[in-house]
């Protein structure tokens, strides 16, 4: 989720701790109150900051924003989503994937033209996990994993991904497992062009997902609302 106005501040805000066994959504509630909340507009509410089931063994962020701080703490959370809202509230809360009732388009009355696309460019199946801690031999590749489906259908296409707040293995396996699983298939996306001016006027939020039916109604997509974005931004 990327935005303007209060979210835009937290890039400004640097985060230099570390974390042992402790809860993701804790530490995300120690990074509001500590450093987000006192250096910019927007707020803490315990209510909109939930519980991952997922304790960290050994995070550190050194001198990182605020905002990479809560996309890695995502990351390790698995299908979570942060940002600040319409109150000015910071939320942190797993990814829906219910369909986005504003967000619900049919070819034709909607929209006038729809083409969905594949992207095989964007696969990684072979990643290595490069974290903040060195081994013996002074390597700080933490973990490594794959997909042999994936690799079977497109080749091996390896990568090495960085997350320098990792400090245990645990953390690392936890992480490049859920890079791997989003990095696996080829990137699904669309263009749609004409878009009827009632759209447009629909409050869309960056929350579930926006189904897209095609002219004949045989046929849907679904695609996760990642961006909204204020044409006069």
């Amino acid at each position: 989720y990327t935005g303007y106005g209060y979210f835009g501040q937290i890039e400004r805000v640097i985060v230099n701790r570390s974390y042992t066994a402790t809860e993701i959504s804790q530490i995300v509630r120690n990074i509001v109150t500590t450093d987000i909340e006192p250096n910019t507009g927007a707020r803490y509410n315990s209510s909109k900051i939930y519980s991952t089931g997922y304790t960290a063994s050994a995070l550190t962020f050194d001198y990182s924003t605020a905002k990479d701080a809560l996309k890695q703490l995502s990351e390790f959370a698995v299908n979570f989503i942060y940002g600040v809202d319409e109150y000015r509230d910071v939320y942190f809360k797993a990814i829906t994937t219910e369909i986005n009732e504003n967000s619900r388009f049919w070819v034709g009355h909607h929209v006038e033209k729809f083409i969905p696309e594949e992207d095989i460019s964007t696969v990684i199946n072979y990643i290595y996990v490069q974290g903040g801690e060195l081994d013996a031999a002074g390597s700080n590749i933490m973990y490594e994993c794959s997909d042999a489906t994936s690799i079977a259908a497109y080749g091996k296409r390896a990568a090495v991904l960085s997350i320098p707040s990792a400090y245990s293995d645990t953390d690392a396996t936890r992480w490049g497992d859920n890079e791997l699983d989003k990095a696996k298939n080829p990137k699904r996306t669309a263009k749609i062009d004409k878009i009827k001016p009632e759209i447009i006027r629909r409050k869309i939020k960056p929350e579930g997902m926006a189904r897209i039916t095609t002219f004949d109604g045989l046929t849907y997509y679904d695609y996760p609302i990642q961006k909204v974005k204020d044409r006069k931004s």
